[in-house]
């Protein structure tokens, strides 16, 4: 599917991994041709490929502290959440069905 989309087999993907329990999503927000950024970082130096990737210097590494890039505010104790962070894997439910739904007093209780 790379190939139909992008032209190429080979991608340099920007994004994240989450685990939510047993799986794993992984969530791509930017992608390149890995021959092109290759291909600039052979001929004109680091800093061209840092040029088409939308960067000025190296992204830091792990043992080196980063600000998260996308982070929302929840509005209420100043704290920062993750946008994805209210979703549930596949196949969840985030809440009880059967409250949803008019239910009159002599309903039985399920």
């Amino acid at each position: 599917m790379a190939h139909t989309v992008f032209h190429s087999g080979l991608l340099l993907v920007r994004g994240t991994v989450e685990a939510r329990g047993q799986r794993r999503t992984v969530v791509g927000e930017m992608a390149w041709d890995l021959d092109e950024v290759a291909a600039a970082r052979r001929d004109h130096g680091p800093q061209a490929a840092l040029d088409l990737l939308g960067r000025t210097s190296p992204a830091p590494t792990p043992a080196q502290t980063a600000t998260p890039q996308r982070t929302l505010a929840d509005g209420t104790g100043g704290a920062r959440l993750h946008p994805y962070a209210d979703l549930l894997p596949a196949g969840t439910r985030s809440a009880d069905l059967r409250r949803l739904g008019h239910r009159s007093p002599g309903s039985p209780d399920l």
